[in-house]
């Protein structure tokens, strides 16, 4: 919670989150009052609705946000927000006189221009906030923000609902009392906004390390700065599902359970109350950028598993519980985008950055918001909708599966292949003898430039896998034809650099190659026994061909004795069985040393373990 205390600690952020959450408040409570109203005229459908709603408060972010975005990166933050929550109040407050004449046109007038001040006061809140709080509490202070809408959800939809019902709303008195508390808390919001007293103009110098954050070039920027693509299309993503939830959650409350307003209000609060605990969870850790694939994927497995069992859920307490679980599994991954793109962007360039982000999120909310809104029928085919974008979350989460493990893997590779997929390859296999089979070794003394020859004793298939494990530098294994020939290894065979050598045939060729590759500066790995050779087994003499190539190009040979293996004897199976496997690296041999027959007795009493 140490963050959260940070975030806290700032009276300046505390201003913009109360503010926020009291004008999120009076939007809540005139939500339900309109919700009331639809109810009390009879409308075909509140699902439909309160569809048209979401649109026309989002639809404006499209085009509204570029714009806005540019004007927050030149003017001062705070004055956009005030002006923002100054023609909101002044916006509502002629609701009391136009609504007894123009009726729903009128409501549907106001949301629209409401809709139309957010886009400009969202870019500048987000912009601002990594202003008011340490690094170290940004995450923290993006969950607290999260809660402004989330606590106004949980609280104004719960009382908004239950005191329509109470005030007769719902059978047709006047709804002028929510208009009126709505006009109120944004008077109150700018009044505390008025009073944050840092610095709240855009900063033009760059933070150490920062892509070059050149203002004409917004859109290079994004596409070069790794992250903020992954981050700008998951927010999308989620507001695209967000919709087909929002109006499901509606629908089931008023249709399927008959639930009324004060049903509406139920579902929306136990919505909010979820969105409030997901935030506090996020809050409380702070995620690097570079982890956002990692962190990301099991969430949104999460929302598509709960979008499931929610489309097809018809007890009313547990679609509640189900409903908060989608709530706390959203407020994650809003926490997660904004503080990616907040820690990821440079402060001149965050309102553009943001605004972006509400254009495309915005787009992706008002399409299929629009297609209920039209489809007199939506009601029957809610259930399916969530099917489908349960599916589509799952096709998400695996693609950024993919990409987290892919990042671990260029993490762990330490041997240069020169090519990246051989790399990720060399990744894999150090995490697996690591890991699996517990691989404990030495440095291995190997010269840091130069041909070697490395040779070692042969109990088990998974020996290749071990040693290049423990090397930091790729090895050629010389390796026998007929397991080269292997249809399905072949090509990872002959990609990583493997010499192939009849048993039976005339190994002038391979000796060669061999040779050809030390003199490269190349090192060449091979098992001097010919063959799995166990230690209890009766002594085989050593193959006279790593001799051979000691003399030929005086490269040195750097013996490795492998123990520890469980599958010993095996080749495939030894793979999948966990060892404790240990190398234990000898100083290198030079031919020139050495007797010719001395040489071999020397190699082979180090591999035998004598």
């Amino acid at each position: 919670m140490i963050n959260f205390k940070h975030a806290l600690q700032s009276r300046d952020f505390l201003k913009l989150w109360g503010g926020q959450i009291i004008s999120g408040l009076g939007d809540r409570l005139e939500q339900m009052g309109i919700i009331a109203l639809f109810t009390a005229a009879g409308y075909h459908s509140v699902t439909a609705a309160m569809a048209l709603i979401a649109v026309l408060v989002i639809a404006p972010h499209m085009l509204i946000s570029p714009i806005a975005g540019w004007v927050v990166d030149r003017v001062d933050r705070r004055y956009v927000m005030i002006a923002s929550d100054l023609v909101r109040a002044v916006i509502v407050m002629t609701l009391p006189f136009t609504f007894p004449r123009y009726g729903e046109t009128a409501v549907y007038a106001s949301v629209l221009l409401l809709g139309l001040m957010a886009g400009f006061f969202n870019p500048a809140k987000s912009a601002l906030i990594p202003r008011l709080v340490p690094d170290r509490a940004l995450q923290a202070a993006n969950g607290l923000s999260a809660t402004t809408n989330i606590i106004a959800t949980m609280i104004g939809s719960f009382i908004g609902g239950h005191l329509a019902h109470s005030m007769g709303v719902d059978q047709g008195r006047s709804p002028v009392p929510f208009f009126l508390l709505d006009m109120a808390s944004y008077f109150v919001s700018a009044g505390l906004l008025w009073r944050i007293v840092v610095d709240s103009r855009p900063q033009r110098e760059q933070p150490a390390g920062a892509v070059n954050a050149n203002h004409k070039k917004i859109l290079p920027f994004i596409a070069a700065k790794q992250g903020i693509l992954a981050m700008l299309f998951t927010a999308s993503l989620f507001w695209a599902v967000a919709a087909a939830a929002y109006s499901a959650i509606n629908s089931f409350a008023y249709v399927r359970f008959g639930g009324g307003v004060a049903g509406i209000g139920n579902m929306q609060a136990a919505l909010g109350l979820g969105m409030l605990l997901g935030a506090v969870i996020a809050g409380r850790r702070v995620t690097a950028v570079e982890a956002f694939a990692r962190h990301i994927w099991p969430v949104l497995l999460g929302v598509a598993l709960t979008a499931v069992v929610l489309a097809g859920s018809y007890q009313f307490y547990l679609s509640l519980l189900v409903v908060m679980l989608l709530g706390a599994l959203g407020a994650v991954v809003l926490v997660l985008v904004d503080t990616g793109l907040q820690r990821t962007t440079p402060d001149e360039l965050r309102g553009r950055v943001f605004g972006i982000k509400e254009q495309l999120t915005s787009m992706t909310f008002v399409i299929p918001s629009l297609v209920f809104y039209f489809d007199p029928a939506i009601d029957a085919h809610l259930e399916k909708i969530l099917y489908g974008c349960a599916a589509l979350l799952v096709v998400t989460a695996c693609w950024f599966l993919v990409q987290s493990w892919v990042r671990i893997l260029e993490a762990n590779h330490i041997a240069d292949w020169g090519n990246k997929w051989l790399n990720r390859l060399d990744g894999l296999n150090r995490l697996l003898c690591r890991r699996f089979h517990r691989l404990q070794h030495e440095e291995l003394l190997l010269p840091k430039t130069g041909g070697a020859l490395v040779v070692a004793n042969h109990v088990s298939g998974l020996d290749p896998l071990l040693m290049i494990a423990a090397s930091p530098r790729p090895l050629r294994f010389m390796i026998a034809q007929e397991e080269y020939d292997r249809w399905w290894l072949k090509w990872l065979f002959k990609a990583i650099g493997c010499i192939p050598v009849g048993r039976e045939s005339n190994p002038r060729g391979a000796l060669k190659a061999v040779r050809q590759a030390l003199e490269a500066g190349e090192v060449v790995a091979l098992f001097p026994y010919g063959g799995i050779h166990l230690d209890h087994e009766p002594p085989v003499a050593l193959k006279r061909g790593v001799m051979l190539m000691a003399e030929m190009t005086g490269v040195p040979v750097c013996p490795l004795r492998v123990e520890g293996v469980r599958g010993q004897g095996k080749t495939v199976s030894a793979v999948f069985l966990r060892s404790r496997a240990r190398i234990f690296p000898f100083h290198p041999l030079y031919y020139k040393d050495h007797e010719p027959e001395g040489f071999l007795r020397e190699l082979g009493r180090i591999l035998s373990g004598k």
